[in-house]
Formats: structure tokens, C-alpha cells, sequence
């Protein structure tokens, strides 16, 4: 405790330092990573959400939401000593926006996880988290997922087994934004301890955030910011090679994904 005490110190130190003279950066990436504790709303947590939660204190800058890193209400120093603690990795809770919009307070450290789907699967396998998993849904291919389908299984994706949750005594269970349905799964599970983390993992447009933000929720930001960078090097590759394809040179395609259903623009 007193080496943390001491290290916390030493930031605030030097972030008070740079308080009225160091700029705060905007976001130059595309998307505002959404955890209490990126008060500059950029796309991580860093000394400058430290120094710009100061500023805001000093009446230097104007409130933004996600400063209150400690999700108490108000904008404080707590708030300062929460981001220090989420810089080094010693946070013993984290709050973060959901799939849904809504806040998701999960204590830390994850060490117990299971998966309701595929999607969430294959995040948590890219960012280096996949001894973590102790059971899983129903269905997950063999050959796809070698080492977590022969886990436990919860049921299905759309409705699991409470009760085979509960015996395998996750710290979290993962799953889409709207399935299963909160009354089948967050309401059977409260006062238990047990938080729902509802996360995509499917569309593209928020790819990088939801990424970034289960690196932080299981403590594997390096491996989520090495996925980011190789999505945007390949994506990169992608629309350099179309850019200048009129449009009538673009093929046309059919995706299918179940029971004969087709994947149109809308849905």
C-alpha cells in the first residue's frame, strides 16, 4: 500500500507540474474510448486525462462526464487518484459505457470469464485473455476454438442455464447487447457478484473501441492496442485498393448467416 501511495504521489506531482502549461491533446483517432476515467475523451487512459481532470477542478476546463473516474458524481480529486490507479493497472473497479449506452460498474481483476457467443469468444482470444475462460455457450466450433469448446457449457447463447453458471462461479459473463434479455440473465443474477458484460464484437464501426475497452476490463490494453493496430492496417490496405473503383466495378455479394436468412444494409 505504501509503494502505491508513494507512485500515485509522484503522478500527481507530475501532472500538478504540467497543469497550466501542457496543452491536452484532442482525440485524433476516430472513436472516444467510453471508461469513467478518459476525461479528454480521447481513445486511452494517460497522463493527460490526469492533468485534465486537474484542470477541470481548477475551473480550467469544462466538466466532461467520463472524469468522474470513480462514478461517484462528482469531479474530485478521488477522480484523480482512480485514473492513477487505472494507469498502473491497480483499479479495483472500473465503470464503461455498454453496447447499450448504459454504465457497467465491474470490480477488478477479472480473473473468471464466460462467454455467451462466438464474437465475444474470439475478442477475448485476440487480446491474450483466453485462460481466463471457464466455460462457454453451446455451439463454439472445435476447430475454430481448439482450446475453449470443450470447456463447460452454460446452455445457449440466447438463454443459458443459470444454475450451471452460478456452479462455475464467473466474475463475469459475456455476451451481446441484447441477448439474452436482461430478465434472463442480469436479473436472475443479482446479489450474486456477478456482472453481465454486454459487448459486440460484430460491427465494424465500434470494432476499435469495444476492443480497447475489453483490454482495460481484463487488463490487457498492450494486446488490445497490437489488435487495433493490425484492423487498421489491413483496413488501410482495403480502402486504398477500392478507393478509386467506381461503382459499378464493385461486385455484388450475398451473405447469408442462418436458417436461410440474408444479410441485407439495414440489418
Amino acid at each position: 500500500m505504501k509503494t502505491k501511495n508513494v507512485v500515485l504521489i509522484g503522478i500527481a506531482v507530475c501532472a500538478i507540474s504540467l497543469l497550466l502549461i501542457s496543452p491536452v491533446l484532442a482525440n485524433e483517432d476516430d472513436y472516444v474510448l467510453g471508461i469513467y476515467g478518459n476525461a479528454n475523451e480521447d481513445d486511452t487512459i494517460d497522463m493527460r486525462d490526469f492533468t485534465y481532470t486537474a484542470r477541470i477542478i481548477c475551473w480550467l476546463e469544462d466538466e466532461a462526464d467520463l472524469a468522474d473516474a470513480n462514478y461517484d458524481g462528482e469531479i474530485d480529486v478521488g477522480d484523480m487518484t482512480q485514473i492513477g490507479l487505472i494507469i498502473l493497472g491497480r483499479e479495483s473497479e472500473l465503470t464503461f459505457v455498454d453496447a447499450r449506452g448504459e454504465d457497467v460498474t465491474v470490480s477488478m481483476p477479472i480473473e473468471r470469464i464466460i462467454v455467451l457467443n462466438s464474437d465475444f469468444a474470439d475478442a477475448v482470444r485476440a487480446v491474450g485473455a483466453r485462460d481466463k475462460v471457464v466455460g462457454v455457450c453451446e455451439g463454439l466450433s472445435e476447430m475454430y476454438f481448439p482450446e475453449i469448446s470443450t470447456l463447460p457449457t452454460v446452455g445457449g447463447w440466447m438463454g443459458p442455464d443459470i444454475e450451471m453458471v452460478l456452479s462455475l462461479e464467473p466474475d463475469i459473463v459475456c455476451c451481446y447487447a441484447t441477448w439474452p434479455p436482461s430478465e434472463g440473465l442480469e436479473d436472475k443474477l443479482a446479489g450474486t457478484g456477478i456482472t453481465v458484460i454486454r459487448l459486440e464484437f460484430y460491427k465494424t464501426e465500434i470494432l476499435k473501441e469495444e476492443m480497447m475497452k475489453l483490454g482495460y476490463i481484463l487488463g490487457e490494453e498492450e494486446k488490445a492496442d497490437e489488435y487495433i493496430s493490425f484492423f487498421d492496417e489491413y483496413v488501410g490496405v482495403i480502402e486504398e485498393r477500392v478507393a478509386e473503383l467506381p461503382e459499378e466495378e464493385k461486385p455484388r455479394v450475398y451473405v447469408e448467416i442462418k436458417d436461410y436468412k440474408a444479410v441485407t444494409e439495414e440489418a
